[in-house]
């Protein structure tokens, strides 16, 4: 406890937890980007959460990203998950406006593929599963 909350304490004040870090929202461009259905980055976020639902592990995650052509690069003694998409475009986890799933217990991929679209809708936007939906490989535009 730090001495600011002991002395708050003492008087009788109320103690507030530390605020938690809010998620990244997605900016102006991305988001009329996602709109048109040519945003690669919610294409490897819909490739992500794919691959998470039948992973067992970190080994068969990246097996099976690679199998849909995106490299990754995951190293305990790296703070971020790197993903190379098929096209060379290069993206870190923390810019995917999700939780890492580097952090993640493999048991619990079911709450990761459920809360991930639930964190980051924006009140008067297009939730992020149907923005995921507009961006998968078969409704984007030809």
């Amino acid at each position: 406890m730090q001495r600011n909350d002991m002395i708050c304490q003492e008087m009788g004040l109320p103690v507030f937890d530390a605020p938690m870090q809010q998620a990244r929202g997605m900016s102006g461009a991305e988001y009329h980007t996602a709109l048109k259905g040519q945003s690669w980055k919610l294409r490897l976020m819909n490739t992500i959460d794919e691959c998470m639902k039948y992973a067992a592990d970190k080994d068969a995650f990246i097996s099976l990203m690679a199998s849909e052509g995106y490299a990754v690069r995951w190293e305990s003694t790296r703070k971020y998950i790197t993903y190379t998409t098929p096209d060379g475009l290069k993206c870190r986890d923390n810019k995917l406006h999700e939780k890492s799933i580097a952090r993640r217990p493999w048991n619990m991929n079911s709450e990761y593929v459920q809360s991930s679209s639930k964190e980051n809708s924006i009140e008067q936007r297009k939730p992020m599963e149907e923005l995921k939906r507009m961006n998968q490989p078969s409704s984007a535009p030809a």
